[in-house]
């Protein structure tokens, strides 16, 4: 235990709550400030399942105080008071019970450190050993209220997702699912060689301890032509000679950059296949203006720049000119049919969450579904029903997915409120009956937009979820591997 003082509370804490039969928050995030000793503070966050569960509840803190050793404060929203009181740890952390309505329950508080930009950027790697194989990722920020960089760490063979909150430089605590902290499931600590650089990931949890080395793949920027654009890309290359397999990954409707791809990339380079991934059209280092509506001429001239990528890898004699594939999601389920009909040199594609359905069709769902921001009073099945009234009409891929001459995989989130998931699943299967096309897809149930797993789909359950739906990493390279040669097998 530390004596506390109020230069050692000022910062970021971390953490959560658990007072049973009362309330329970997985994810609290307290600011404290100092004004010559006096303490206040900001929530930043605070997720409460218990509430209506339409996303993050308003809250308050006040009554920040030292007493002795003790530090107390209190959470207040619109439905409850809980009272915090509790020790600093020479870890850094608080912990102590946690009141509320007269009952008693606990929490912890980490204190969080803001990484500099250099520091986020070296902390993130692909770490693999044996059986081993895990991503430190950046949380992107339209994933996080956080005022500090926070990390996720994912396991690449499992699909797990945890969130990490940095404690020092070099250390940080594991939250037990995608977006929540408490109760922390472990510790994590960066394992570094002489120089500083970082060697390797240390993970303790459960009562073990695993060190996994840090592994590097080759990466190349790469400027390209689209028509009188120049876009930036980048290439992963995966360990060993060439020449390798090759996949162009394809954005949704997102301003796309081409470092927001290195999950995928690594889950590509581990199993020995290369990743191409550009900056979009007005986006970054892109040439271009960035538009984010599924129009036609918008879905032309996105396909134009992803059979662009296709033909920029092309001349590369470290890939194999007969494998490149596409691989999208959402609005890229529009995209890809297309530019394979701009591109001779496309031997396959994935298509993960894209639509199979016109955009008036795809638009009617999030109208029915409210996209998940705040609950249907119809359950998905009955509006599975509902929208099979709904006329097709705008941009509509059906067409190009009926040219195809090439293998495609299509993987749909049964509680997908975006886009239409059964549908798209019904017209695949429509389609290949009809052209006889070497098409496959699988809908895994409790599977969202993000192909991550929650009990409905709604946007308050992701913080929630323990990682891609069980089955979709392995869905994806039991179908890719026996499609491609890896250099050297």
């Amino acid at each position: 235990m530390v004596a506390p003082t109020p230069e050692s509370l000022v910062g970021v804490w971390v953490g959560g709550f658990d007072v049973p039969g009362v309330v329970n928050s997985p994810l609290v995030e307290v600011e404290i400030t100092s004004d010559g000793g006096a303490l206040s503070g900001e929530v930043n966050q605070y997720l409460d399942p218990s509430a209506t569960r339409s996303g993050p509840v308003l809250a308050q803190v006040t009554g920040i105080a030292i007493e002795g050793d003790s530090v107390t404060m209190t959470l207040a929203n619109n439905d409850v008071e809980v009272t915090l009181t509790g020790a600093l740890s020479a870890g850094g952390k608080l912990n102590g019970t946690a009141t509320a309505n007269g009952k008693i329950g606990s929490f912890e508080l980490a204190h969080a450190v803001n990484l500099s930009e250099t520091s986020v950027s070296a902390w993130e790697g692909e770490h693999i050993s044996g059986g081993a194989a895990y991503g430190l990722y950046a949380v992107d920020q339209g994933f996080s209220d956080s005022a500090v960089a926070t990390f996720w760490l994912v396991d690449l063979n499992s699909g797990q997702w945890r969130l990490v909150i940095p404690t020092s430089e070099d250390t940080a605590l594991i939250g037990p699912a995608f977006g929540v902290a408490f109760p922390a499931e472990g510790n994590l600590s960066l394992v570094k060689g002489s120089d500083g650089a970082i060697t390797g990931l240390r993970l303790d949890r459960g009562g073990a301890a695993a060190v996994v080395p840090r592994v590097t793949f080759k990466t190349e920027e790469v400027s390209f032509p689209s028509g009188d654009l120049t876009l930036a890309g980048r290439i992963t290359l995966p360990q060993g000679n060439g020449p390798h397999p090759v996949v162009v990954l394809t954005h949704g409707s997102e301003p796309g950059r081409r470092g927001g791809y290195r999950l995928l990339t690594a889950l590509l380079a581990m199993r020995g296949i290369a990743a191409f991934s550009y900056d979009k059209r007005g986006v970054g280092d892109s040439e271009g203006v960035y538009v984010e509506n599924a129009s036609e001429s918008n879905i032309q001239n996105l396909a134009g720049d992803a059979a662009a990528a296709v033909a920029a890898v092309k001349a590369r004699s470290d890939i194999n000119p007969k494998q490149i594939g596409m691989w999208g999601a959402s609005q890229a389920g529009w995209v890809i049919p297309v530019a394979v009909t701009k591109s001779p040199d496309v031997a396959f594609i994935i298509v993960t969450s894209g639509p199979v359905v016109s955009t008036n069709e795809e638009g009617a769902w999030g109208d029915f579904t409210n996209d998940g921001g705040t609950p249907s009073p119809k359950t998905l099945e009955a509006l599975d029903a509902e929208i099979e009234a709904v006329q097709p009409s705008g941009v509509d891929s059906q067409d190009a997915i009926r040219a195809l001459k090439i293998p495609g995989l299509w993987l749909f989130g049964a509680a997908d409120r975006s886009i239409p998931a059964q549908k798209s699943a019904r017209n695949l299967a429509r389609i290949k009956q009809e052209t006889g096309g070497d098409f496959s897809w699988k809908v895994f149930e409790g599977g969202n937009h993000f192909m991550l797993e929650t009990p409905d789909g709604m946007n308050a359950s992701l913080p929630y979820s323990n990682g891609f739906t069980p089955g979709y990493i392995d869905a994806i390279f039991a179908w890719l591997l026996p499609r491609v040669t890896i250099a050297g097998s």
